[in-house]
């Protein structure tokens, strides 16, 4: 399973409803700059985040790699175990993901190449947005400043 994958599908929504919606803090102006305009309202985010990534990290060590017990004398770095899927957080509040296998198969598929359309996408958007400074919706009929 490929994380970028779905990062990237996430910051495609993300940078889009940024510049749709109004901001509760009132960040405005093109998506890329967002997190530089928080540090003037919000200055502790970046450590929150850093905090936040830290723990999730932590919980996927503790709960799906082999513990340092087992790994010591075989000397190896640990590995995820046998019985967890990579990338597989056990998240489906909607219950889509199918249990046989070859529809997983298909599912991971679309989901994958999904993520690589999203990847060209960000960077689009991104380059677009450091090119003229403008919001990209700027670009399809927004009334921007």
């Amino acid at each position: 399973r490929d994380w970028s994958s779905d990062v990237c599908m996430l910051a495609s929504v993300g940078l889009l409803t940024q510049e749709l919606l109004k901001n509760p803090i009132g960040i405005d102006g093109p998506a890329i700059k967002h997190l530089d305009l928080l540090d003037d309202k919000f200055p502790e985010f970046g450590e929150l985040f850093i905090l936040l990534c830290a723990f999730i990290e932590g919980w996927s060590i503790v709960n799906k790699w082999e513990p340092r017990s087992e790994t010591r004398n075989l000397k190896r770095a640990a590995r995820l175990r046998a019985d967890v899927e990579a990338g597989d957080l056990g998240w489906d509040p909607l219950g889509w993901y199918p249990s046989d296998p070859t529809e997983q198969a298909i599912i991971k598929t679309k989901e994958l190449q999904n993520g690589r359309l999203a990847m060209l996408g960000v960077a689009g958007i991104v380059a677009q947005e450091l090119i003229d400074g403008k919001e990209i919706l700027c670009h399809f009929q927004k009334v921007c400043a």
